[in-house]
């Protein structure tokens, strides 16, 4: 651990920051955005489509991930921009068809939500966001490509650096769209995505930095039959595992949409926006470390891998639980001063969400070991075993 330590306490600072950043946006943007109860839950729902963009590449980027990282640490350049442009070939390809069906769902937005009456205002408003989303799609494939080569480095921090002015800009664009009277949910959710592309623009440009050559990444940017191959075993038990986390908690806000209307999905966003908060807390601890594993299979350092696993464990599972245990005991009482009586339903989800995640300072870390040492079998039965 201490032979990237500057590396390390770089990450943990600008990702601080940016956890900060998002408790600020819990307490400013949601309690906006949650005043009007039924455009909120049409917001979460249709948003909640993103999420079929992060299991979109079929384990492809996991795998792409660490063989990159790999390559890296070898100082083979040319292989890493293979494994680098392979993947993003692969993603834009899934992703196209992904997009292609959430256009017709903003077609026919009553597919989402049941109760949309065909020429409200409400049914507009749903299309507009969920063609939006789809517009975002080059996007979300950009920052996640983009992330790779910052992560493979040890240098995340660079990137979370931008990622932190984009959200300073969102924090502040609430005020506009949602001040005074007005609520313009759809305003804000394009101004989102237009500060998403400010972000890819400036990450592109500080990749030069790393001797990243556009002519060697076009190259790159298709279907090689041997890198397939190299990462399709892993890919499989990563696509099993994705499907797995799609099953366990990522499909509540459609099903809710469906079985009780809107209104009860606002109820449940703010306690997925809790969760996923504490998700971002769980990427602050050990995202720093997520290239270390491969490296260690790379140089073929086994026994420090395995030391290194242990380290992990040990001395972040306090700092993972104890704040998830605040949060539960503490829920009444915070969502009470956060948005109000009216989502006191939210308490008890809240409560049961963020314990469901404490196990995490145990799979989190042996999630990375089996995927750095290429565990498909193990990998898969804790996928098939997690949503059962």
């Amino acid at each position: 651990m201490t032979g990237h330590r500057n590396q390390y306490i770089k990450i943990y600072i600008w990702k601080a920051i940016s956890i900060l950043l998002g408790f600020v946006s819990l307490f400013i943007v949601i309690p906006y955005l949650s005043s009007d109860k039924t455009l909120y839950g049409i917001y979460s729902v249709c948003t909640s489509l993103t999420i079929f963009f992060s299991y979109a590449d079929l384990g492809f980027l996991s795998s792409g991930t660490k063989y990159a990282a790999e390559y890296y640490i070898k100082g083979d350049y040319q292989n890493e921009v293979r494994i680098v442009g392979f993947t993003a070939f692969f993603m834009t390809i899934m992703f196209m068809i992904v997009d292609v069906i959430i256009i017709c769902l903003g077609i026919r937005p009553q597919s989402l939500i049941p109760e949309l009456i065909i020429g409200s205002e409400q049914f507009f408003i749903a299309r507009k966001l969920i063609f939006l989303l789809a517009a975002g799609c080059p996007l979300i494939i950009a920052q996640r490509v983009i992330q790779v080569i910052y992560m493979v480095r040890v240098e995340e921090y660079k990137f979370q650096r931008i990622m932190i002015f984009g959200s300073l800009l969102r924090i502040i664009s609430v005020f506009y769209f949602f001040g005074k009277g007005s609520y313009n949910i759809v305003g804000y959710y394009f101004f989102y995505q237009i500060i998403n592309l400010l972000i890819i623009v400036i990450a592109l440009l500080n990749i030069k930095q790393y001797g990243y050559r556009a002519k060697d990444f076009i190259k790159s940017f298709k279907f090689d039959k041997s890198v397939f191959n190299q990462e399709k075993a892993l890919s499989i038990s990563s696509l099993i595992f994705m499907i797995s986390m799609v099953l366990y908690n990522e499909l509540d806000q459609i099903a809710i949409s469906n079985m009780f209307g809107v209104e009860m999905v606002s109820i449940y966003a703010i306690a997925f926006s809790v969760m996923t908060y504490m998700r971002t807390y769980s990427g602050l601890i050990y995202s720093p470390f997520i290239a270390r594993f491969n490296h260690f299979t790379g140089l073929g350092d086994y026994e420090g891998l395995v030391l290194f696993t242990k380290k992990i464990i040990l001395v972040f599972a306090p700092v993972l639980v104890v704040p998830l245990l605040n949060i539960a005991l503490f829920a009444d009482a915070f969502v009470m001063s956060w948005v109000g009586v009216e989502y006191s339903s939210s308490a008890g989800l809240i409560s049961w969400m963020v314990m469901s995640y404490a196990v995490n300072f145990i799979t989190t870390p042996l999630s990375s070991y089996m995927t750095a040492m290429e565990k498909n079998k193990k990998i898969i039965t804790g996928a098939i075993l997690l949503p059962l």
